[in-house]
């Protein structure tokens, strides 16, 4: 389970190791990922790239959307990321709906929220987002 955000040397090690990686995808787009991340996503992009060209890889990888509303989880973001994956040979896309809880572990750090009163979409919506990867993957 990885954002990629790490260095690319040991990716080709660790994936051998196992049967399944989750690799999370934000944003395809690199400046709205550096502007709600607070980092640009090359590298992320890089070692996704790394990881499905293995003998196997995109079979193995499973990419996950985090979904933040209204920042990520439009249907030009899902169809964004979704594509990355066709392209790179991937055929799972999973959608992870917005936690109501994520200002707690916020609160929990001592740390304000940075979206606040941010409230998680209904089921239908997330069902109209998979009718988008589906329709593309």
């Amino acid at each position: 389970e990885t954002s990629g955000c790490c260095g690319s040397a040991a990716l080709p090690d660790i994936a051998a190791l196992g049967d399944l990686s989750y690799y999370d995808i934000k944003l395809v787009d690199a400046g709205p990922h550096k502007r709600h991340t607070g980092a640009g996503n090359a590298v992320i992009l890089e070692n996704f790239a790394l990881l499905c060209a293995l003998p196997g890889g995109a079979d193995k990888i499973t990419v996950r959307v985090p979904c933040i509303p209204g920042i990520n989880d439009g249907a030009d973001q899902i169809a964004a990321v979704a594509r990355l994956a066709r392209e790179h040979g991937v055929k799972s896309v999973e959608l992870m709906p917005y936690n109501a809880a994520a200002d707690a572990k916020y609160a929990w750090l001592g740390r304000p929220y940075p979206l606040p009163g941010l409230e998680p979409r209904p089921q239908a919506y997330y069902d109209d987002l998979n009718a988008v990867i589906a329709d593309i993957i």
